[in-house]
Formats: structure tokens, C-alpha cells, sequence
């Protein structure tokens, strides 16, 4: 009973923050599809349709060749898959990434121009309108995408794409209003260019731009920082952006639209990237999934002429960031995520990532799966973050793959930057609501020369345990004298030394990329008893 109760409150936590439309629209769109309430007009017998760009694009899918693909050898997420050639779409019992991946053709642009036609070909023979998954408007969206920035122009592509165009007009994902309804805009856009804004394709391009109108003061916060907070959809959301830039017409009064928040997306990612060219890993973030900043960036400045600026402060957002030369720091202080769009939040408030002379230290443990395993519920975890836990508690009630029951916001955020470094302090009140006895973790950071301190206090009554969690790089080689640990990575050091607490290393996962796990060390500083209670450590940068 007591089960069933809690998942009956974590359910009314989760629900209670979504919108009419997210509920009863899910509703409508399945019977809508179920039912075939809707009707997609004939194409056009003249079609034509091609795009200009004005740059090349950066496509992007860093797992595949072309050599293994015409021998029927798919990789995603680091996994192989044998398949036929021509592929067996449907039954061919590949796994479900496997069958995800394939339909969005993120691999089209390794082949050759006949390759491509002929495998869009044989899945246009395959896949039936409106038949299974592959309609899926999120999956529909990125393979025409794909398919239009090919410029394949075969007569029956053509005639699919217009198809699949008039499919997603009448079925986007108004209901899931975050990244995927941004990709159904874009697909919009880029058919309305497409075919020439000809009979259907200009309500398609009406439709997207509406669709970005509505979505941008949502969805791209005033800091720049995009509002699911992770640092992955931020860099797909930036490059969604500029790609709808890379084909409005030079003169059209449309591109003011995207040019400002493309510019402010541009400043955070520079900002909240790491010196090796990768994006930090907070929330659902993993590195392979998107192209090295400095192509995306490299795409930015060729489209807006537009070079981005260091920035320290991302208040909205919830990021501050610090860099010199040896070092570069970023904490997340913002909230859980978006209260209507949790699910690619973590419990990471106060968590921070560091590299030193180029080199990540201490890392965030990022993701290794979306599905609802135990990997990702690690992952999704306090303990999997460089924060503070009490009584082995998360900071937020997280409960199948993508939900959320309570979360709550840090409080009281102070962080300022001199030439001398930097000052942070923020309190998080959530776990007085989970746990009771008045409880509120407040951390302090303050960075000088060459040494940062981290003061974590926990206030309240009662007796409980505090731990606090820094995660390694697997890379680092490490040493363990009686009250430090010291860290060696390509000739580099740094120390870390226990000034309140008693310490232990753990075993623990480190999660880059979606479907890799590298086991790691977590250096974990507890103190348990009668509140109130600390636990501090210094990072020392070792000199040169």
C-alpha cells in the first residue's frame, strides 16, 4: 500500500507542473493517428525542390562509414549492428536504438549521391504512410531534414518528403513543447523553402515560424542558455538555429527572428565549454552527440558574423563559469530544469566540473542511457554529481526514465569574478521538504592563487549524514596519503586536500557518451552525528 501511495503522490508531483495542452493534447494526437482523422493533400506533379545554402551544413554522425554501411554494419552509441544491404527496416531484430537511429538518416551524408538516392529509395518502398514508428513526428522531422539538405532530386523523394511535410503539419508535437517541437519547426521551415513556398509548402513555413515566434521566449532563456538546461539540447537547439538561418533568404525580414537568440546561444556555449573543445556534461549532456564546438561555433561566425564573448554569468540559466589560463571551472546553480520539461534534468544543484591545464579532472558522471535502467537512474542521482547528499537523499523525487515529482530551486546565489578569482555561495532548502528538520545545505567556493576552497554546511537539527562527492576523471592516476589525494594526469597534478570530514575513494561510473560506462573513482568526504555539520576541501593547483 505504502508503494502504491507514493507512486500515486510522486504521480500528482509530476503532473501537476504540465500544461492542458501536454495532457490532453498527447491524448488527442494518438487518436488522431489511431484513427486517421486528418487527411494529407496529393503532391503537386511538378515538384522541384531544392535548397541554397549559404555555407555547407555540418552534418554530423560520429559513429558511422561508408564502407561498413554498404555492408550492412550500423553503429550507434558505440554498438554494432549487422544488418542486410539493402536494409531490412522492419523485423531485422536490431535493437531499439538501433531501429531509432536508423530512421533519422543522420548517416545519409557519409554516401555517395546515387548511395543516397537508392537507400531513400528502398525506405520510402518500406515504410508506408503513416505506417509505424518511422511517422513519428520527431523521427519524421530529422530524416526529412537529412533528405532536403541532401538535395536528392529524385521524382519519388520528392513526392515523400512533400508527403512526410504534410504528415507533420498535421501532427507535430505541439504537446512535447522543448526540443522535439523545435525540430518539427525546422522540418516545416526547411519544406516551405524546399518546394518554393508551391501550394502546401507555405502554410508548412508559416506554420514553423509561428511555432520558433511562440517557442523562442520560452524556450531560449534571456542569458542565452537554452531552458532544459542541459548543455547537449543546448548545442542541438544553437545548430537547429543556425541551420534555419543557413537557408532564409538574405534579405528576408524573418531572420531577425533567429539572429538574436543564435548570437546569445553562441556566447554560452563558448562560456560553458571545456578547454578540449567539448561541452560540459550537465544534465542529459553526453559529448558524441553533438560536433566539436569549435565547428558549431566556426558555423556560427560564418552565418551571423558573429565571433562569441567569455561570459562568467548565466543567471537565468543557473551556470557561472570561471577560466584563465590553467584553469576552467563551471558550477550549475540554476534550477531543477524546466517545471513543465523535467526530464532531462539531474539532481546536480551546486555540482561543478574543473579542468586543469587543459585537462578535465573532475567530472561530471553525465549518461549513459534514456532508458529506464539502472544506469540512468545513477546517472539522474545527487551521488552521481560533484555535490552534497544527506542521509543518501537525492535532491529531487526522479522516478521512471524522464519523470519528476518534487524538485526544488537553489536559493540566495552569490557568485562574483576579479582578477584575484572568484567567490561563490548559493543554499538549497529542498532537503528540509524531503528529509524535514529544517535542513538547508549552503556551499561556499572562493578561488585564490592556486587554491580553491569548498566550505559545505548543513543546517537544521537532528542526526544525520552529510556526504560530499568529487568524481574523477578514469584517466587520472591517483595517490592517497593521510589527509589529501593526489591526481596525475599527462604530467599534470593537482591535490585535493580533506580539511572537515572523513574521506574514502569509491567505485563509481563515468558516462561521456550515451551507451558507454568507464568505471571511475569518487572521492567521497562524509561526517555524520548532530546537525549542524560541514565537510570543506581545498583543490590545489599544483605549479608548473
Amino acid at each position: 500500500m505504502n508503494r502504491i501511495l507514493k507512486k500515486s503522490l510522486f504521480f500528482f508531483h509530476a503532473v501537476k507542473y504540465l500544461r492542458l495542452n501536454q495532457t490532453f493534447g498527447r491524448i488527442w494526437a494518438s487518436v488522431k493517428r489511431k484513427y486517421s482523422l486528418f487527411s494529407i493533400p496529393a503532391p503537386p506533379n511538378d515538384l522541384k525542390g531544392k535548397l541554397e545554402q549559404k555555407f555547407p551544413f555540418i552534418p554530423y554522425d560520429p559513429w558511422n562509414n561508408r564502407e561498413d554501411i554498404l555492408k550492412g554494419i550500423f553503429k550507434f552509441e558505440f554498438k554494432e549492428h549487422q544488418l542486410d544491404y539493402p536494409i531490412k527496416w522492419k523485423n531485422n531484430n536490431a535493437s531499439e536504438v538501433c531501429n531509432l537511429h536508423l530512421k533519422f538518416f543522420n548517416f545519409l551524408h557519409l554516401l555517395s549521391k546515387e548511395e543516397k538516392t537508392e537507400i531513400v529509395l528502398d525506405w520510402i518502398k518500406e515504410n508506408a504512410g503513416g505506417a509505424g514508428g518511422s511517422w513519428d513526428p520527431y523521427s519524421l522531422s530529422l530524416r526529412i531534414t537529412s533528405w532536403m539538405q541532401a538535395n536528392l532530386d529524385h521524382p519519388e523523394i520528392q513526392k515523400s518528403i512533400y508527403t512526410q511535410a504534410s504528415y507533420l503539419y498535421k501532427n507535430n508535437e505541439y504537446y512535447v513543447p522543448a526540443n522535439h517541437y523545435l525540430e518539427n519547426a525546422r522540418a516545416l521551415i526547411f519544406a516551405g523553402i524546399f518546394f518554393g513556398m508551391k501550394a502546401e509548402s507555405a502554410k508548412w513555413y508559416k506554420k514553423g515560424l509561428q511555432i520558433f515566434k511562440d517557442e523562442f521566449p520560452v524556450q531560449v532563456l534571456q542569458d542565452g542558455g537554452y531552458f532544459e538546461r542541459s548543455t547537449l539540447y543546448h548545442a542541438i537547439i544553437l545548430k537547429l538555429l543556425l541551420d534555419v538561418l543557413n537557408i532564409l533568404d538574405s534579405e528576408s525580414e524573418d531572420r531577425e527572428l533567429f539572429t538574436k537568440p543564435a548570437k546569445k546561444m553562441s556566447d554560452f556555449l563558448f562560456s560553458t565549454s571545456h578547454p578540449d573543445n567539448l561541452i560540459s556534461l550537465f544534465s542529459d549532456s553526453s559529448l558524441e552527440m553533438i560536433p566539436p564546438v569549435d565547428l558549431i561555433l566556426d558555423y556560427s561566425n560564418k552565418i551571423l558574423n558573429y565571433k562569441p564573448s567569455f561570459k562568467t554569468h548565466f543567471p537565468d540559466t543557473g551556470y557561472y563559469t570561471f577560466k584563465s589560463d590553467r584553469l576552467f571551472f563551471i558550477i550549475d546553480a540554476g534550477p531543477f530544469a524546466c517545471n513543465h520539461m523535467p526530464g532531462h534534468g539531474h539532481a546536480d544543484i551546486f555540482s561543478y566540473e574543473l579542468s586543469f591545464e587543459d585537462e578535465r579532472f573532475i567530472v561530471d558522471s553525465g549518461v549513459a542511457s534514456y532508458a529506464n535502467d539502472k544506469l540512468r537512474k545513477f546517472a539522474r542521482s545527487t551521488p552521481a554529481h560533484n555535490t552534497v547528499s544527506i542521509d543518501k537523499q537525492d535532491q529531487a523525487e526522479m522516478w521512471d526514465a524522464f519523470k519528476v515529482a518534487r524538485r526544488f530551486d537553489p536559493k540566495n546565489i552569490e557568485y562574483s569574478v576579479s582578477e584575484k578569482g572568484f567567490d561563490f555561495k548559493g543554499e538549497f532548502e529542498g532537503y528540509s521538504r524531503l528529509i524535514g528538520d529544517g535542513l538547508v545545505h549552503t556551499r561556499k567556493i572562493s578561488f585564490r592563487n592556486i587554491e580553491i576552497r569548498f566550505d559545505d554546511q548543513v543546517s537544521g537539527s537532528g542526526n544525520h549524514l552529510v556526504e560530499s562527492f568529487i568524481h574523477f576523471n578514469p584517466k587520472c592516476s591517483i595517490k592517497i596519503f593521510e589527509d589529501e589525494i593526489e591526481l596525475e594526469l599527462k604530467g599534470k597534478l593537482l591535490r585535493i586536500k580533506v580539511t572537515e570530514g572523513q574521506f574514502e575513494l569509491q567505485e563509481s561510473l563515468y558516462c561521456p557518451n550515451i551507451g558507454v560506462a568507464i568505471p571511475n573513482k569518487v572521492l567521497v568526504i562524509k561526517n555524520e552525528g548532530r546537525i549542524p555539520l560541514s565537510v570543506s576541501y581545498i583543490i590545489i593547483l599544483e605549479n608548473q
